[in-house]
């Protein structure tokens, strides 16, 4: 994929490609029949494929299994989102900040595919967030997103050219934030504000980890100066967003 660190890559593909069960259907697009994700399961609970956890630190492992196993809690409910959905963006989650933790934060290759794609995710899903929701919160709260996500992506863009000559600005979403995106638009209105919050809570932490960890760099002063600028409002949607969840009463 253009522009992907290779990092992430491999950790996308794991997760959003596993191996083709007997019904030859692809488990990671989203399968047709939860029979099809139980192939993968053990008690209910979504396995990682063993590509993804042998390519990640011990540490990273165990977050990565402890988190995909709450995706059993989020397939249950009345009104739950769809679980193939539910159990592809609670894996989305630590495979980013892994991402970001790593590579993302510590190179420069890895630095720039990342900021970029979570500007382009950000600036679609506050786009999906004000066709889709009615909530006046949530919408505020999009709008904030799109403005300031949008700024960022166009001093970046006319960043990267000079302070990172040799790294290529990717032209589209890898597979994992392609997949929020499609999961947030087949959510259910009456599911959808809370999808899109968990959402934006995940990827404004990965985020604050990927900048965070980069704003000291001295291979791309400039980048690093960038990822100082846009840390504080990056970390004010992340607390937006939280508070929306706390009041949904999913906090």
């Amino acid at each position: 994929m253009t522009g992907l660190a290779h990092g992430d890559r491999a950790v996308a593909r794991a997760v959003n490609r596993p191996t083709r069960t007997e019904t030859g259907g692809d488990l990671g697009r989203r399968p047709t029949r939860l029979t099809d994700i139980r192939h993968r399961n053990l008690g209910g609970v979504p396995v990682l494929p063993r590509k993804l956890i042998k390519e990640l630190p011990m540490k990273t492992t165990a977050t990565l299994l402890a988190v995909s196993a709450l995706a059993l809690a989020a397939c249950g409910g009345e009104n739950s989102q769809d679980p193939v959905d539910a159990a592809q963006d609670a894996a989305a989650a630590p495979v980013g900040q892994a991402s970001a933790a790593t590579l993302g934060a510590n190179t420069v290759g890895g630095y720039v595919p990342n900021a970029a794609e979570g500007d382009m995710y950000e600036i679609a899903a506050a786009d999906i967030a004000l066709e889709k929701s009615q909530n006046a919160d949530v919408r505020r709260l999009a709008e904030m997103i799109k403005t300031d996500h949008t700024a960022a992506s166009e001093r970046f863009k006319s960043l990267v050219p000079q302070a990172a000559p040799d790294v290529t600005l990717p032209s589209e979403l890898d597979e994992r934030r392609q997949g929020m995106l499609d999961n947030l638009r087949s959510a259910s209105a009456d599911e959808f504000d809370r999808v899109y919050i968990d959402q934006q809570i995940a990827a404004h932490n990965e985020a604050v980890t990927l900048h965070r960890g980069f704003s000291d760099n001295t291979d791309a002063p400039q980048l690093a100066e960038h990822a100082r600028t846009v840390l504080p409002k990056i970390e004010a949607h992340l607390e937006m967003a939280e508070g929306l969840k706390s009041r949904m009463g999913d906090g």
